[in-house]
């Protein structure tokens, strides 16, 4: 039977697969610091294997716009076009990112309808243009975009000008548009290019004529010249409007008024240039927060029924349904609208309540309740202030999800005590006492939307203090949120007044966690003294049904141990995640695993021989801060598995040495059958052009080892796996 697609003719098929291959023309034409073909993609080339119909119609699209970014595919390309000829004519675009020698002539001989040429003068005194002066020879592009950098000393990049200045006169006759993202020190040498090869319309970047605006005036004295196109996102002045007054003092800078002044100088010049919008596409606009077209703002009819009131026949269940959506998305789309006010996300601006733009336009009592518990649902603190703010609010009952910054509490020496106050009054009902600190939150993620579908994230330990709670304060929140809170992050503020056995209790009283983070912050107080080993209490046997995390740092101090200690009798049917904040590992620590080990699917914690016998069922194992920066941990633990297929899938590691992953390449990883990802869970950024790649011990370390064990790649902190780039083949002589 037929398939769906040969049935198909090649026009629909084409218009199918073109949103897949095409390169979009800002991106070829971009001259951006960064090349946005910089990060690594999965070709689009795979869609050409799915069948001989679509291989027919995709080939000239893939091979309609060439990016060449490395020596290697430079080669590649030109070893690809010596088999098939027939490949050149499909390209139109080459976008060339360096130099890269006779590969350019071997590409350009068989490219000879090249439309759209990009080339930067970013070159490397190891690279070569060669093949360059060949290559331009054989071709008559239309229009020519040259990134020039600045102040040129390298005699390959003055090699490479002298070329371009020899072809645009003598060989170049088509060259409709010259696109100059150019530097200082390259000024003579464009107006040489512009005026030899008679181009009737020269582009620039407005960046670039705020500080070699001088050239424009030259530029129109150009008989040939016809039109200049300025890259602007802002309208072009009119030619008889007055300068601004200058009420502003001698040190601001206007960036437009040197090339305003120019442009109103010669009316000749004013008419040949144009401001052109590089991205036209609709935006949005702060003020109003609504898709606003580039060039004016989009203008509403007026409702056919003045008197028309949404909802006004729906269920009050549907209409609260409906208001909830429309708030949910107000609330969300805050930052990009230009609203401030207490927000659901981390990276969203802070102020009162009362200046959340809007809200007193809320009139009715439903939409002003729903309003109030999206804006109070999950506060993010960040001050001593903004506790004092809450603390005084009559709305501070609708907290459901409170979370602090850690460090807070260090820099303001009164959060403490704000804090346990805010609790104290306001926790009936909480979900979630927390800081971003805490090894189950991720700073990057909204934390409302984490903590309502909870699940297990990477670690993000900070040694900075976290929340620290009086156990006054516990007790309070354990008699009027037993039953709701499911994340508690903090530490216990003791002082030599409390006993061990008691806070413990309270602890268990808290019937739904899911994760909970202890640690002991001492208080001493005067007159008495703390108990040198408090007796291990004996929690209720149903105590933490649901826990499914448990994070513990200082584990030698009488509140984790003791805590440890009594875990070993109850079953904790749910827990699934183990931390350790700190390095050292702990008799307490160790007693613990050898209970609980088998239920757990991740861990934070430091190696030790037993480890993967302890734990066999570890998916994803973390390592914690190293206490040196050069530091490299012992992988031994690896080898005393007796499984032959662990479950273990990832390792993850903070330390900034690549010599780590060389430290696991060494290990023998055969009975780990699943595993898959080695990441850096530190700030890791994969190199993005050649000459970095090429010097990187972190790309060094990472093919190595997943030379040796294919299955196995590296990853960096956000995610991305490192994909080996094509290799330079050495000529055979």
């Amino acid at each position: 039977m037929p398939s769906v697609s040969s049935q198909l003719p090649d026009e629909i098929i084409k218009e199918i697969l073109t949103p897949a291959l095409h390169v979009p023309d800002a991106s070829f034409a971009s001259s951006a610091w960064v090349s946005p073909f910089a990060e690594y993609q999965l070709t689009s080339s795979t869609v050409l294997a799915v069948c001989k119909s679509w291989l027919r119609v995709a080939t000239p699209l893939l091979y309609e716009t060439v990016i060449l970014r490395s020596k290697a595919q430079a080669q590649a390309l030109a070893a690809t076009l010596k088999k098939n000829p027939q490949l050149g004519l499909f390209v139109k675009k080459i976008r060339l990112e360096g130099g890269y020698g006779n590969s350019v002539y071997d590409i350009l001989k068989r490219c000879s309808d090249v439309v759209d040429l990009w080339i930067t003068t970013s070159l490397h005194a190891t690279e070569s243009v060669g093949g360059y002066a060949r290559g331009f020879q054989l071709i008559n592009p239309r229009r020519l975009i040259l990134k020039d950098v600045s102040y040129p000393r390298l005699a390959i990049i003055r090699q490479l000008h002298g070329i371009l200045l020899d072809v645009m006169r003598t060989k170049w006759k088509k060259l409709d548009i010259f696109h100059w993202s150019g530097g200082h020190g390259f000024e003579d040498s464009f107006l040489k290019a512009v005026a030899s090869s008679k181009v009737p319309t020269v582009c620039f970047e407005e960046d670039i004529l705020r500080y070699s605006a001088s050239i424009l005036p030259q530029l129109s004295k150009i008989p040939t010249l016809e039109s200049i196109t300025i890259h602007t996102k802002r309208e072009k002045p009119e030619f008889d409007s007055p300068p601004p007054v200058d009420d502003f003092p001698f040190y601001f800078f206007d960036e437009h008024r040197e090339l305003n002044s120019v442009l109103k100088s010669d009316r000749d010049l004013y008419n040949k240039v144009t401001f052109v919008d590089p991205d036209p596409t609709p935006r949005l606009s702060a003020s109003q927060g609504v898709r606003t077209s580039a060039k004016k703002d989009v203008a509403f009819s007026a409702p056919l029924n003045p008197d028309f009131r949404p909802l006004s026949r729906a269920s009050d269940a549907d209409r609260k349904r409906i208001w909830t959506e429309i708030i949910r998305h107000a609330v969300d789309m805050a930052e990009t609208s230009g609203i401030t006010g207490w927000t659901l996300g981390i990276k969203r601006q802070y102020a009162k309540l009362e200046e959340l733009h809007g809200l007193q336009k809320l009139r009715a009592r439903m939409t002003l309740a729903l309003t109030l518990q999206f804006l109070y649902a999950a506060p993010i603190v960040k001050s001593a202030e903004q506790l004092e703010i809450l603390i005084n609010s009559r709305h501070r009952g609708l907290i459901r999800f409170l979370n602090l910054y850690g460090g807070m509490l260090q820099r303001n020496g009164g959060s403490g005590g704000l804090l346990n106050e805010l609790l104290v009054r306001s926790c009936a009902g909480l979900v979630t006492v927390s800081s971003l600190q805490s090894p189950f939150v991720d700073a990057g993620d909204d934390v409302d939307a984490f903590f309502r579908t909870f699940q297990s994230y990477a670690p993000s330990h900070s040694h900075r203090s976290t929340l620290a709670l009086n156990a006054s304060t516990l007790r309070s929140l354990a008699s009027r949120s037993s039953k709701t809170l499911n994340h508690l992050h903090a530490h216990v503020n003791m002082s030599n007044y409390d006993k061990v056995a008691d806070i413990l209790q309270t602890y268990a009283a808290f019937e739904n966690l899911v994760s909970l983070e202890i640690n002991h912050a001492s208080d001493s107080s005067y007159g008495r003294t703390a108990e040198s080993t408090p007796p291990v209490p004996l929690l209720p046997r149903l105590a933490f049904q649901r826990l499914e995390c448990l994070a513990v740092g200082n584990p030698d101090s009488n509140l984790p141990a003791t805590f440890l200690q009594a875990l070993t009798q109850i079953e904790l049917p749910s827990l699934r995640r183990f931390d350790t904040l700190d390095n050292k590992m702990s008799p307490n620590i160790v007693s613990f695993l050898n209970t609980h080990g088998k239920k757990l699917t991740e861990i934070y914690i430091s190696p030790f021989t037993t480890l993967f016998i302890t734990c066999p069922n570890v998916i994803v194992w973390t390592l914690p801060r190293p206490a040196t920066s050069r530091q490299i941990p012992d992988f031994q633990c690896l080898q005393s598995s007796p499984h032959q297929s662990p479950a273990l899938t990832t390792i993850m590691f903070y330390h900034s040495e690549p010599r780590v992953i060389g430290a696991i390449a060494e290990i023998d990883l055969s009975p780990f059958k699943e595993l898959r990802k080695v990441q850096a869970a530190g700030p890791l950024v994969w190199p993005k052009t050649q000459r970095e790649i090429e010097g990187s011990s972190w790309v060094i370390a990472a093919e190595a080892l997943t030379e040796r064990w294919p299955n196995v790649k590296v990853f960096n902190h956000s995610g991305t796996p490192w994909t080996p780039r094509l290799k330079v083949v050495k000529r055979k002589k």
